[in-house]
């Protein structure tokens, strides 16, 4: 299970929650800061988005590196869309 929000948010959501405080917690070390940090302030540089932890976690479960290379091919396609500059709204 991944907390998924600001980290303030998760922490609350941890911290109010007794049945997650009873859930084994697994604690990464990143070998590198986060990559969102390139749009965002993160709390730490060990501090990872949600997608980060995810591929980090993927790359020590799975036998390949296919998940975890997905999921951080992803983030960089939306980190790409989010630099770029205002594009007009799309019609519903």
């Amino acid at each position: 299970m991944l907390l998924d929000g600001s980290w303030k948010e998760a922490k609350t959501l941890w911290w109010r929650n007794p049945w997650l405080l009873k859930l084994h917690r697994l604690v990464v070390n990143p070998p590198s800061p986060a990559r969102i940090g390139r749009l965002r302030r993160e709390p730490r540089r060990e501090a990872l988005s949600t997608l980060e932890a995810a591929a980090l976690v993927l790359r020590h479960l799975e036998a390949g590196p296919d998940a975890a290379d997905a999921l951080l091919a992803a983030l960089e396609r939306l980190m790409g869309a989010m630099r770029l500059p205002d594009q007009p709204e799309r019609s519903a």
